[in-house]
């Protein structure tokens, strides 16, 4: 820290919550001095560490986050054992009140070298492109449950305890339709790690299209498909907490270049 600096100024610096920089570095008061270190999370949310007991649902009731979204961040696959000691961040977490908890400490360097972010992954609307895309879930059956938040979800969720079929929002070919990461029987609902069961759309146009955590696919790579066409169905194989499609855009076809799909879809 340097003179003149204040939480609100270094809060707005790294754009978190200056409640992010109080919980992370177990302040109690907004003061701070030159020449203090503190410790700066990727995003809003709780640094903790794992106690015996803690399980991936009790952590996200008890800091008001989502599951799935703690997953998504710690990289936890199924089942979602969590190892008693460990540091675990709950993006998007609140502090319970009254009671505080210690934090585990890490520096702002390591936060960022395990969770950088560039800017092609954030990317901006292509207005070459425009809105391309409708809703990928037949009968425009689901609801969205985590949006996009590029640092550690380069997705849409989009959830729906039926299972239903999964469409193609656009046309297209097909260049990818398999298991990424490790995979249970298809038809399985749950298991394997990653994104799973998993289809990718070439468009055409610069920017292809990724399905993941599927129970069932029913296309195979180099097919071409149609707007409204059903792909595959929804499970919850891989990284995933509950029944729901991880939805991306990429510009192009490799992992980090995912774009905000709302740039794109017209729902």
């Amino acid at each position: 820290m340097k003179t003149g600096d204040t939480l609100s100024t270094i809060a707005q610096d790294w754009k978190v919550t200056v409640e992010t920089i109080k919980w992370a570095n177990s302040l109690s008061s907004d003061l701070v001095k030159p020449g203090q270190t503190l410790d700066i999370p990727p995003s809003d949310g709780v640094l903790i560490t794992v106690k015996k007991g803690d399980t991936l649902s009790s952590l996200a009731k008890k800091y008001t986050a989502s599951d799935q979204a703690i997953a998504d961040f710690n990289w936890l696959d199924y089942p979602f054992t969590l190892v008693v000691g460990t540091s675990l961040f709950i993006p998007e977490g609140k502090m319970p009140a009254p009671k505080p908890i210690v934090v585990a400490r890490r520096t702002p360097s390591s936060y960022v070298s395990n969770y950088s972010i560039s800017s092609s992954s954030v990317g901006a609307a292509d207005s070459n492109v425009g809105k391309f895309l409708g809703w990928p879930i037949a009968g425009g059956a689901g609801k969205i449950s985590q949006y996009y938040k590029g640092v550690y979800h380069r997705g849409i969720d989009i959830a729906d305890r039926n299972l239903p079929n999964i469409i193609a929002p656009a046309s297209g070919t097909i260049i990818f339709a398999g298991c990424y990461g490790s995979c249970p029987p298809l038809g399985s609902t749950y298991g394997g790690s990653n994104y799973a069961w998993s289809i990718q759309i070439d468009h055409g146009n610069g920017y292809t299209t990724w399905y993941a955590h599927l129970k069932n696919i029913y296309v195979r790579t180099g097919q071409s498909v149609s707007k409204g066409q059903s792909i595959g169905q929804m499970g919850s194989t891989g990284r995933s907490t509950g029944p729901h499609l991880h939805f991306e855009v990429r510009k192009g076809s490799a992992y980090g270049t995912q774009v905000n799909p709302l740039y794109y879809t017209n729902w």
